[in-house]
């Protein structure tokens, strides 16, 4: 007993950390906005300017890259420091921020490995520098940092009350970062890009057109299941505020098309896949406004294909069966996903609760 009575503790110590506020979850966002600028301008210098005989490590889109990285690890520091307390360093962190410093040192540890990696292999232009290791270490360890403010949100609690810009503007910057980096290194099977398909004629029996449409149709399956999956989960959570569809897809969109592919070709389709999803969640459910979505990206897409002056050479069944196909499969995903709840809401029931 006497020894329990003489052990030092303190209020500070004893007393729950201070939750990060939304200013900080705000500010996290904002840098990762650079973060992710500066990965979708490395991209584009892998993709169009880079010389693989005279590039190194040291470029001017790794230098805005990195002092992103930088300012985030210094950011996340002071969020720390503000809560400093007698203790372990992580007893300083608020809710939601311990793996972000997980995060900062896997980072750190790709980066180090990628300058590295460049000094032996030399600097990838292609698909190999989407698979490079190093890279995977950077994208696993900036995960875990830009998704903080998300689980920062996940610890206050949920409530059950409707979702607002001002209680989760944070969270669907973390969402949009999360859709970001996977359309960044999906790139190679993102189903958006495969325009270049439809003006390959396709031919019966022929193994190669074949391949192409197989290619194309599979890309549009991981890309639906990509932007589907985030906002479905987060409106289960009720974390996804009216309006934030278009927001999330076309933010994730741009970022990859500016650096990796065609803007006006793959950003309109989903954009208006986003607002239909928003003008149907009011009257429907989220689960049949996400089907309807996702037909209209595909459906609109291909009809781009056919009006952008190039040769569309797919007959009707294969362009009808690639968007009816990746539609279907889609909606099966999001069945298997939700399944707990109707279809249709019933009536009375507010829309913000439809699922």
């Amino acid at each position: 007993m006497t020894a329990v009575a003489d052990r030092p503790t303190t209020a500070a110590s004893s007393s729950p950390t201070p939750p990060a506020t939304r200013a900080e979850n705000l500010t996290v966002v904002a840098l990762t906005i650079w973060l992710m600028g500066g990965l979708s301008l490395d991209g584009y210098a892998h993709a169009n300017i880079i010389d693989t005989a005279t590039e190194d490590f040291f470029t001017p889109w790794h230098a805005v890259f990195y002092a992103a990285f930088t300012s985030l690890a210094a950011f996340i520091g002071l969020i720390a420091w503000r809560r400093r307390r007698p203790g372990p360093l992580r007893s300083w962190l608020p809710a939601g921020y311990d793996l972000a410093v997980v995060g900062l040192a896997v980072f750190a540890v790709g980066g180090v490995g990628d300058g590295i990696w460049h000094t032996i292999f030399g600097v990838e232009v292609g698909i190999d520098a989407l698979l490079s290791p190093t890279h995977l270490i950077l994208l696993a360890g900036g995960g875990l940092i830009v998704t903080a403010p998300l689980r920062s949100r996940l610890a206050e609690g949920l409530d059950g009350s409707p979702s607002t810009w001002r209680r989760d503007g944070a969270t669907v910057g973390s969402l949009t970062a999360v859709v970001s980096g996977m359309a960044f290194f999906l790139t190679f099977t993102w189903g958006l890009s495969f325009w270049w398909a439809t003006g390959n004629r396709f031919i019966k029996g022929d193994g190669g057109s074949e391949i192409l449409v197989a290619l194309a149709v599979a890309g549009a399956l991981i890309t639906s299941a990509a932007l589907v999956v985030p906002v479905l989960w987060a409106h289960r959570h009720r974390l996804l505020p009216t309006g934030a569809v278009p927001v999330i897809w076309g933010v994730a969109v741009f970022a990859e098309a500016v650096a990796l592919s065609s803007p006006n070709r793959n950003v309109p389709p989903v954009v208006l896949g986003g607002l239909v999803v928003e003008v149907l969640r009011r009257r429907r459910s989220f689960r049949l406004s996400l089907i309807a979505g996702v037909f209209t990206i595909w459906a609109s897409w291909m009809a781009m294909a056919a009006l952008d002056g190039r040769a569309f050479r797919w007959p009707p069944e294969i362009w009808a069966g690639h968007v009816g196909f990746t539609t279907l499969v889609t909606a099966w995903l999001i069945v298997a996903i939700d399944h707990r709840q109707p279809m249709v809401a019933t009536p009375g029931q507010p829309s913000s609760a439809s699922s």
